[in-house]
């Protein structure tokens, strides 16, 4: 990696680091009983937005292999792949509304945690294994689907995504003063 590629991916490590001690925060400030209690997010429980917030870091993984695909192809195949995951935003509103759901039921606090420290680890291995000039590579996204995606994202982009989608959203978990 070039040094340009080294300084990113050191930053890129303490993003993560920094993320993973800011999602066990959370975590730990919520009981059992907060857990099931509705949050700031009409949509969710306070466990739901927290399986929501881990979803934001556990979709990487499988972006990253998206992503070289369409890194590699001309930019007019991600541009329409995003214009039609687009279209199909009523969909992914209604998967992403239930997914939260059903996973805080199925993941409980300790599953989550022990997968998303895992997960925090594996994130940490594909920077690892970026190459140079991958950090400006990237693709399209459907930018319906997320307002905080841009139209295109960089391999950078990606990885920092998932710490600003939780800085939005640790806003929403609700807790007793």
């Amino acid at each position: 990696m070039d040094q340009t590629g080294n300084e990113v991916a050191t930053r890129l490590h303490g993003e993560i680091e920094a993320g993973r001690s800011e999602f066990h925060a959370l975590l730990d400030g919520v009981t059992p009983e907060q857990w099931r209690r509705s949050s700031g997010n009409p949509a969710w429980t306070n466990g739901a937005l927290l399986f929501h917030i881990a979803l934001g870091f556990f979709l990487v993984i499988p972006l990253v292999w998206i992503m070289r695909i369409f890194a590699a192809l001309p930019p007019g195949a991600s541009r329409a792949f995003a214009r039609g995951l687009n279209f199909g935003t009523p969909l992914f509103n209604w998967i992403n509304a239930l997914g939260p759901r059903f996973g805080a039921r199925v993941f409980g606090r300790r599953r989550l945690e022990n997968t998303f420290d895992s997960v925090c680890g594996m994130i940490v291995r594909k920077i690892d294994a970026m190459r140079p000039g991958d950090w400006s590579r990237g693709m399209h996204y459907p930018t319906r689907w997320e307002p905080r995606f841009a139209d295109f994202m960089t391999f950078e982009d990606l990885f920092r995504y998932p710490m600003i989608h939780m800085r939005h959203h640790a806003t929403q978990i609700t807790l007793p003063r």
